[in-house]
C-alpha cells in the first residue's frame, strides 16, 4: 500500500496573493491525496482472486506463499483429530491470512 500522505503546510497568509497560493496548494494536495487513495483502492481490489486457486493445507493462519489473494482456498484433514477443514484467504485488518471452517454433514 501507499506511504502515508505528505503533511500539508501553508505559507503565511497576509495578502490576497499569498491566500491564492495557499488555496492552490490545498487544491493540489487534495488532488494528490485523491489519486493516492485511488491507487490504494486498486491495490486492495487486486488482492481479490477472480479465479480462486487451491493451495495445500496451511500449517497456520500466517502460512502464506506470497501469491495468495482473498478468496483462495485450501483443504485438509487434522491428523490428530481427523477433522476435515476448508481454509480461505481473508483480509484481517489489511493483512491476508488463512481462516478455517470445520466440515461436517448436516
Amino acid at each position: 500500500m501507499r506511504d502515508k500522505y505528505k503533511i500539508l503546510s501553508f505559507p503565511k497568509v497576509d495578502n490576497e496573493k499569498s491566500a491564492i497560493v495557499a488555496v492552490n496548494s490545498l487544491a493540489l494536495w487534495v488532488v494528490d491525496a485523491a489519486r493516492a487513495r485511488e491507487i490504494d483502492l486498486q491495490d486492495y481490489r487486486n488482492q481479490v482472486a477472480d479465479n480462486p486457486k487451491i493451495y495445500p493445507q496451511p500449517s497456520s493462519s500466517s502460512d502464506l506463499f506470497g501469491t495468495e489473494k482473498i478468496g483462495d482456498v485450501a483443504y485438509g484433514t487434522d491428523t490428530g483429530t481427523g477433522t476435515e477443514y476448508a481454509y480461505f484467504i481473508v483480509d484481517n485488518a489489511g493483512t491476508l491470512q488463512w481462516q478455517r471452517v470445520a466440515l461436517g454433514t448436516f
